[in-house]
């Protein structure tokens, strides 16, 4: 009895460790977004509505989600759509964004607001430097039983370390670790102008 307590205990502080880990995100990405739709509403207001409609979606995922220790990555690409919508709202479209994932891939399960860190992430610390604007690119991909996650993103020649880690990659990087131990992997690799995050997790089905 002592043994099954105490693994009852274990367990319920992993889920309670994942689910402080999950609503990090929240706040950091709800303080961007709502200053995003600041800068719209008194210069297009049907932009602003479209971008608030767009927030309320992102945010009742990221509620519902965070009670779950994966989703589905289908769910997660429609988040990440609404997400670069608010950013190209807000930039008039002058960063590129493409997406791509194949259709029976979207079945596959991944850690909530995962893609969406790594977008957020891209957006923040390499296509908001640019002045005229930049790149990004999100693919999914199987490689045997592997899931693979690769985001490139433009940014700033100069000063590229400073993207580093960051507490979004790290907060991705704890929770893979809880999750999959060490059969997940996140890699960070900054080349003069461009950033590569590339995470590499096990091929589970919903």
């Amino acid at each position: 009895e002592a043994e099954l307590f105490n693994l009852r205990l274990a367990n319920n502080l992993k889920e309670a460790q994942l689910s402080n880990l999950s609503n990090q995100l929240n706040p950091h990405f709800l303080f961007n977004s709502l200053n995003n739709i600041r800068f719209m509403i008194h210069e297009d207001a049907r932009s602003a509505d479209s971008m608030i409609t767009s927030l309320s979606d992102i945010l009742r995922y990221s509620l519902e989600s965070s009670r779950q220790n994966k989703v589905s990555v289908s769910d997660e690409m429609d988040i990440v759509r609404k997400y670069l919508a608010i950013i190209g709202t807000q930039y008039d479209d002058r960063h590129a964004f493409e997406l791509r994932m194949p259709a029976p891939l979207g079945s596959l399960l991944i850690p909530p607001m995962t893609l969406q860190m790594l977008a957020e992430n891209a957006v923040k610390h390499g296509l908001d430097q640019l002045r005229e604007g930049g790149r990004l690119t999100v693919d999914v991909s199987v490689q045997g039983e592997r899931l693979v996650l690769d985001v490139r993103n433009d940014a700033p020649a100069k000063g590229v370390r400073q993207h580093g880690m960051g507490i979004g990659l790290g907060n991705i990087e704890q929770r893979l670790g809880m999750l999959y131990g060490s059969n997940a992997t996140l890699q960070a690799n900054a080349l003069p102008g461009s950033f590569h995050v590339r995470v590499e997790l096990p091929k589970e089905h919903a």
